[in-house]
């Protein structure tokens, strides 16, 4: 892309762009060099729940430089520009999953652990009574929104996602294409959708995990709003695993240890992580920290 074309640059650095993309919640920065672009990042717009609270939060992504133009500080300027880019706007706090030893520099700093719930595999493993577990459809996609935000409404650090999110969006389009094992639904005796597990597979986090832990069979997102109804989903995760050299692998899912499927996994054969990191990893930056106050006010209020 030719810089001139970017939307706007950067007041104090005159080499960096930001482009607006199509989807209407992303901002592209690049770092131009003989007009070519060699370092850049993305802000991603979203909103997240901490509580009752909802509070506008800036995710960055994508941060990397070209192989030659590396160690020249190209990164390092995309980032203070990405910073003040953010600290311009509405946003009171920004998040990203960061390298050892880099992002502190800039303000961020760890947000918490990394959660991780491992289930031995039950092939025999059956839902409670008059439940079932089916593949979900297209059609069940309200239903399925209607249960992330039942599960998520007073979690912290849940994004807030609208009925066109591109979490939902994706998970359209592979029901359409009749993925059936990309996400299945725990229906209860009078036929009502009360929770989903998801695959994920595409979705970078849920990529890595599985890379990273070959010997489990990943799901990358599981919610219940019933008991009954991660009980049923669980059954399925357990009994669903891949094999591998003729060994039924654990199924592996990267769920906080205070909700409804963590209370499922406490009945079985199960091994709970909490891993936590000096440096780098899932982290936060307050940009503004009187706006971050007064958004979480309803939370705090009930906390006290």
């Amino acid at each position: 892309m030719n810089p001139e074309t970017a939307a706007e640059r950067d007041e104090l650095d005159d080499a960096i762009t930001f482009t607006p993309v199509g989807d209407g919640r992303s901002t592209r920065l690049d770092l131009w060099r003989d007009d070519r672009s060699v370092s850049g990042c993305w802000i991603v717009r979203q909103r997240i729940r901490v509580g009752r609270s909802v509070v506008r939060m800036d995710g960055i992504g994508g941060v990397g430089t070209e192989t030659d133009h590396r160690q020249q500080g190209f990164a390092s300027r995309v980032l203070h520009a990405a910073i003040r880019r953010m600290k311009a706007g509405d946003a009171v706090i920004s998040m990203l999953y960061g390298i050892p030893d880099f992002y502190e520099r800039f303000g961020y700093t760890q947000a918490g652990p990394e959660h991780a719930v491992y289930v031995d595999p039950d092939p025999v493993a059956e839902p409670p009574s008059g439940w079932s577990v089916r593949p979900a459809m297209p059609e069940d996609l309200p239903a399925l929104r209607a249960v992330y935000e039942e599960a998520t409404s007073h979690a912290v650090g849940a994004a807030v996602r609208d009925g066109d999110a591109h979490v939902w969006r994706s998970l359209s389009d592979r029901l359409a294409e009749g993925a059936s094992v990309e996400c299945a639904v725990a229906v209860d005796p009078s036929g009502k959708i009360c929770g989903y597990v998801r695959k994920g597979e595409g979705f970078w986090a849920v990529d890595v995990l599985a890379r990273d832990e070959p010997a489990c069979t990943v799901y990358g997102e599981a919610l219940a709003t019933r008991p009954e109804a991660a009980d049923a989903l669980l059954a399925h995760c357990v009994r669903s695993t891949q094999c591998a050299d003729g060994e039924r692998q654990p199924a592996l899912l990267p769920i906080p240890h205070d909700g409804a499927m963590a209370h499922a996994a406490m009945r079985r054969r199960a091994r709970f992580v909490r891993a936590f990191s000096p440096t780098g990893g899932s982290m936060a930056l307050v940009l503004d920290p009187l706006s971050l106050l007064q958004d979480i006010a309803e939370e705090l209020a009930d906390r006290l």
